[in-house]
C-alpha cells in the first residue's frame, strides 16, 4: 500500500480549537503544561513523581488482570518497576469487535510514541498503555460496529458498568454475523465480562508491539483517589477550577466541551452505576436508590473506594495518579476536553500530562482508488464539499457549470433604471417594481437550477462513481475512521495493520492516507 499526507484543514474536518492546539496558538498556551514536541518530554521526565510503592501496586494489578491472557506482556509489566520507566497512554471505551477504525489508530499512535521516545532518551523505558473505559455506563455507545455496510448490535439488558457486562449471551449477535472470526469470537465467549474480553482481544492484535491493558476498575489503584473522592464529594474542590477555566476558554473564543457538576462521583455496584448528589439529609445516589450521611460516606470511601467511579472529568486525574505517565494521545474532541483540567490538575497537585494528537486514516481500496482515478481527483478533492466536486466534475465532462450570473446583473441595472423612473414619475410604484425584480430573479435562478441540473444529467455516470466514492470515504456522512470497523480492511488484506504501524509518525500531525495499488 502506498501511503501521502494531507494536512488538516485541507481536510475540512477538524474543530477550531483541535487545529489551534496543534498549531500552538498562543491563546490556548495558559491551558496545557507542555507542547507536544519531543524535546519536552525531558522536563515531563523531570517532573513526573513516581513512588516505588506506586509503582508496586500497579504491576500487581496488572499481572492480576493478565492472569488468564496466554503470552501476556509480562516483561512490559515489569519493567514498571523501574524508576526509569514511564507510560505513555491512550484510552477508549469498550467497543465491540473494536468499534471504529480510531480505535486502531489510537493504539497504534501510542505505541509508535514509546518507541519514538525510546530513540530520543535511550537511558529510560517507555510503555504504551490502552485505559480501558470499563466504568462507563453507556452501552449504546460500544454495543455495535459496522463491517461491510452491515451494523451489528448487541442488545443486553445489563445494567451498570459496561466493563462487568458478562459476555456469554454474544453468541446469538456472532451466530447473525455474515463474516464469522472464530478466534475472536472465543475471545469474548470464554472472557467473563466485556472488560476481560477487550484486555485479551487488544492483546491478540497488538500485544507484538508492547501494549500493555489496563482496567483501572481495581479496589487497589482506587485507594490512590480516596483523597480526591473525599475533597470532590465533602468539599466540592473540583467545581471551581474547572468552571474558571471554562470561562477563561470562553473569553479566548472556544466552547467547553464538558460542564463541572459540584460532585464527580458516581457510586458503582453491580449492575448499578448512578451519580452521587447532596442532599438536606446527606447524599443519596440521583434517583434515592443509595443513600448517606456524611459520617456513613466517608465510612464508604474509606472501605470500599472501588464502589467510587470519576465521571469524565476526573478520570483523567486519576490515570495520572496511578500510572508513571507523561502523555496521553487521543483525538479532537478529548483534547478539547483535556485542556479543561489545568487548573484542576494544580488542585490536586498532580503534573499534567502531554497532550498528544493520535494519527488519522483514511484507506482507500483498489475497487474506490479506481474510481477516484478515473475522475481525475486529488486527494485534496476528496475532501471539497459535495456541490463543488459536483461543479468539478460537470466542468470536466461537459464544460464549465452553466452560470446566468451575466444575465442577472443585467436584470439588475435595467431595473435599477425603471426604478430610477419610478423615483421621477410616480414613487408609489417603487414597491410593485421591486417586487417584480424579485420575482424575475427567482424565475432566473429556478431556470439556472434545471439548466445545471439538465448538465449534471450528462455527466450521470461521473456523478454516480462520486456518490460511491463519498459513501466509502464519508460512510453515512462520517470520516472513514469514525464509522468502519478495522474488519472491513484486515479481512481483505491481512498485513493492513503492520503496514499501518509501519509508516504512522506520531508527530506528523497530518490525515495519512493509504492507499492499495491499482
Amino acid at each position: 500500500m502506498q501511503y501521502s499526507c494531507l494536512p488538516f484543514e485541507a481536510t475540512h474536518a477538524f474543530s477550531n480549537i483541535f487545529l489551534d492546539y496543534v498549531a500552538e496558538k498562543p491563546a490556548l498556551r495558559d491551558f496545557y503544561a507542555f507542547a507536544p514536541r519531543i524535546g519536552h518530554f525531558a522536563q515531563m521526565i523531570a517532573n513526573k513523581k513516581f513512588e516505588p510503592s506506586q509503582r508496586q501496586t500497579l504491576v500487581e494489578a496488572l499481572k492480576q488482570q493478565y492472569a488468564t491472557v496466554p503470552n501476556a506482556p509480562t516483561a512490559q509489566i515489569e519493567a514498571l518497576l523501574q524508576p526509569n520507566t514511564f507510560t505513555v497512554t491512550t484510552g477508549h471505551q469498550l467497543c465491540l469487535y473494536t468499534g471504529p477504525m480510531y480505535f486502531v489508530y489510537k493504539i497504534l499512535t501510542t505505541i509508535r510514541l514509546a518507541e519514538e521516545l525510546k530513540k530520543n532518551y535511550p537511558d529510560y523505558h517507555f510503555v504504551p498503555i490502552f485505559w480501558l473505559a470499563s466504568e462507563d455506563h453507556d452501552f449504546e455507545e460500544v454495543n455495535h460496529f459496522h463491517l461491510f455496510g452491515q451494523k451489528i448490535t448487541w442488545e443486553s439488558t445489563q445494567k451498570g458498568a459496561v466493563g462487568k457486562f458478562a459476555t456469554a449471551e454474544l453468541a446469538n449477535v456472532f451466530a447473525q454475523m455474515q463474516e464469522r472470526l472464530p478466534n475472536w469470537e472465543a475471545i469474548y465467549l470464554e472472557s467473563n465480562n466485556l472488560a476481560e474480553a477487550t484486555i485479551r482481544l487488544v492483546h491478540t492484535l497488538f500485544g507484538q508491539y508492547g501494549i500493555v491493558s489496563l482496567d483501572a476498575d481495581s479496589p487497589a489503584l482506587k485507594q490512590a483517589l480516596r483523597p480526591v473522592m473525599e475533597r470532590d464529594i465533602f468539599e466540592q474542590a473540583s467545581y471551581l477550577p474547572v468552571q474558571q477555566t471554562n470561562e477563561r476558554l470562553a473569553q479566548a473564543g472556544y466552547k467547553a466541551q464538558v460542564n463541572p457538576r459540584e460532585i464527580n462521583f458516581f457510586y458503582l455496584r453491580e449492575g448499578f452505576r448512578e451519580r452521587i448528589v447532596q442532599t438536606e439529609k446527606g447524599f443519596q445516589t440521583v434517583q434515592g436508590e443509595y443513600a448517606f450521611t456524611a459520617n456513613a460516606l466517608k465510612q464508604e470511601i474509606a472501605e470500599h473506594p472501588e464502589r467510587f467511579s470519576p465521571n469524565v472529568m476526573l478520570r483523567p486525574l486519576y490515570q495520572e495518579m496511578i500510572l508513571p505517565n507523561l502523555a496521553y494521545i487521543g483525538g479532537p474532541g478529548e483534547l478539547a476536553y483535556w485542556l479543561q483540567f489545568k487548573q484542576l490538575f494544580e488542585t490536586y497537585n498532580v503534573a499534567m500530562p502531554v497532550l498528544f494528537p493520535r494519527n488519522f486514516g483514511l484507506i482507500i481500496q483498489k475497487t474506490v482508488g479506481k474510481k477516484i482515478a478515473k475522475l481525475n481527483f486529488s486527494m485534496q478533492d476528496l475532501f471539497l464539499p459535495e456541490a463543488e466536486q459536483k461543479a468539478k466534475i460537470t466542468a470536466q465532462t461537459t464544460g464549465e457549470p452553466v452560470s446566468l450570473e451575466a444575465q442577472r446583473h443585467a436584470i439588475e441595472t435595467t431595473f435599477q433604471a425603471i426604478a430610477q423612473a419610478g423615483e421621477v414619475w410616480d414613487k408609489t410604484l417603487i414597491g410593485s417594481i421591486d417586487a417584480e425584480k424579485h420575482k424575475t430573479l427567482k424565475g432566473i435562478e429556478q431556470l439556472e437550477k434545471r439548466l445545471r441540473k439538465a448538465q449534471e444529467a450528462k455527466a450521470e455516470t461521473e456523478l454516480k462513481q462520486l456518490a460511491s466514492i463519498r459513501e466509502k470515504i464519508f460512510p453515512q456522512g462520517n470520516l472513514q475512521e469514525r464509522h468502519d470497523n478495522y474488519l472491513n480492511f484486515s479481512l481483505n488484506n491481512s498485513s493492513v495493520l503492520h503496514t499501518i504501524y509501519q509508516t504512522l509518525e506520531p508527530f506528523n500531525n497530518q490525515l495519512f492516507v493509504w492507499q492499495e495499488e491499482i
